[in-house]
């Protein structure tokens, strides 16, 4: 029994394909400027998924970009970046699993905490 399930419409109709918790999911939607990644597994008997934009034979985004990594149902998954600014000083306190965060040319002065979401991709 399937535990993972895709289907795909195209110019020659729609496709199903089927995946196990053991070999669980994934996709690739591409064009000739990129491609869309979608990976769904099992862990710890929680679904997770993994969307990014990569590569397709050379063209595409380099390094990956990752849209979201997390359970599938989003339960519990908190996309907020967050940047402790302190005498100056700039440290991510918190953000996504697999999201990559630096810092550059922080305007602030004295101490806070950013919720620096809305830029983040």
């Amino acid at each position: 029994m399937s535990h993972f399930y895709a289907t795909i419409q195209g110019s020659r109709g729609m496709a199903t394909r089927q995946g196990s918790k053991k070999s669980g999911m994934t996709s690739y939607t591409a064009s000739w400027q990129g491609c869309v990644r979608v990976r769904l597994w099992e862990a710890d008997g929680v679904d997770m998924a993994d969307v990014s934009l990569e590569t397709w034979h050379g063209r595409g985004a380099y390094p990956d970009i990752v849209l979201y990594h997390g359970p599938v149902g989003g339960e519990g998954y908190d996309n907020t970046v967050k940047i402790q600014v302190y005498r100056g000083m700039a440290e991510v306190v918190h953000k996504p699993e697999g999201i990559e965060v630096e810092i550059e040319d922080l305007d602030v002065e004295g101490s806070e905490i950013l919720d620096v979401t809305e830029a983040a991709p």
